[in-house]
């Protein structure tokens, strides 16, 4: 329906809502881990989470492996919904193909650079997840007496957007 305007415009718009969905359900899935992780080890389940016979370092790394499961799982759905979009399973080779015709760079094997891509993913997801773990960590066992309670979540997120600053500060540097 190439010449049907009126066709063509709902097609533009129900697939801005399905790129507007695909970024609200990263954001959801990224605020419902870090507050599985808040809720499992730092609240009041903690205190059965930290009863068992492991190491805390086992909870720590069993948390940031379901969290990399979901990611995985919703990198799946975000390929099988486009894929539906486009009617085309091999949409990703053609994506990387005209990227990387794009970007100058030379013909490359589309396969090396896809899993250089889901690699890169991972490693920046492990190290934002990290990131977020860090700071509820930090903001969690800071011992800071006031005139009344402080909210340790907002010192959580404190922690965190001085460690973003930090980091952004040290990469502008490198």
């Amino acid at each position: 329906y190439p010449k049907n305007y009126i066709l063509n415009a709902i097609d533009t718009l129900f697939f801005a809502a399905l790129i507007i969905g695909l970024v609200v359900t990263a954001v959801v899935t990224l605020i419902l881990t870090v507050m599985r992780y808040r809720t499992n080890l730092l609240r009041d389940e903690g205190y059965l989470m930290h009863t068992l016979p492991v190491k805390v370092s086992q909870l720590y790394f069993s948390k940031l492996i379901s969290s990399l499961l979901w990611f995985t799982i919703y990198g799946v759905v975000v390929y099988i919904v486009v894929s539906i979009k486009f009617l085309d399973f091999t949409w990703i080779v053609k994506f990387i193909s005209d990227l990387m015709k794009e970007s100058g760079g030379q013909e490359i094997d589309v396969t090396k650079i896809f899993v250089m891509m889901i690699f890169y993913f991972l490693v920046a997801l492990v190290v934002s997840l990290t990131q977020f773990f860090a700071a509820l960590n930090t903001g969690y066992s800071l011992n800071i007496r006031r005139a009344g309670s402080v909210n340790k979540d907002i010192l959580s997120i404190i922690v965190y957007i001085q460690s973003y600053v930090l980091i952004q500060v040290m990469s502008l540097i490198g």
